[in-house]
């Protein structure tokens, strides 16, 4: 399954915490606040998936591990991880179904494609198939003209 890059709740950060001082715990090892803000923090920023990061801790709570290191975490997690072979060959997203577009403040944004695969995405906002365009007052360009500048129209076309 593709998967967006979806902010932690606080309650799934409170659940986080717990599995990570349980399974400290159950390993016998010390976890120290500083370490738990530093693990929390990197573990939230990979974006994963909830349910793998949960998954992949809890799994490791019945290994005998002698060190536990923000790797193995994170390796355990990506097992728990499933991605879906279905795509499309779409020129716009490449088949992952989301468009990067920039914003006129600098920032970021995905919308859906209008290939097949955006389909799949149902509450993110529809592209319409323009390289730029307005909404609610803003601009919006699509991330590889900011990207490519000039030479935009000829990456274009040689997608085609």
């Amino acid at each position: 399954m593709n998967y967006l890059k979806l902010p932690l709740t606080h309650e799934q950060i409170a659940l986080l915490e717990r599995e990570l001082e349980r399974l400290f715990v159950l390993q016998d090892k010390p976890f120290p606040e500083s370490k738990k803000t530093i693990f929390v923090q990197e573990i939230r920023d990979t974006f994963y998936p909830f349910g793998a990061i949960i998954s992949g801790i809890r799994a490791l709570a019945g290994e005998d591990l002698k060190t536990i290191k923000l790797h193995t975490i994170i390796n355990e997690v990506k097992k728990f991880m499933v991605y879906e072979e279905k795509r499309t060959n779409c020129r716009h997203c490449g088949g992952g179904g989301l468009v990067s577009f920039v914003r006129d403040d600098g920032l970021r944004f995905a919308f859906t494609c209008i290939c097949e695969t955006g389909k799949e995405y149902k509450d993110i906002l529809k592209w319409n198939g323009q390289i730029n365009f307005e909404l609610n007052g803003h601009s919006f360009d699509i991330y590889e003209r900011v990207l490519l500048g000039d030479k935009f129209d000829a990456w274009k076309q040689s997608k085609n």
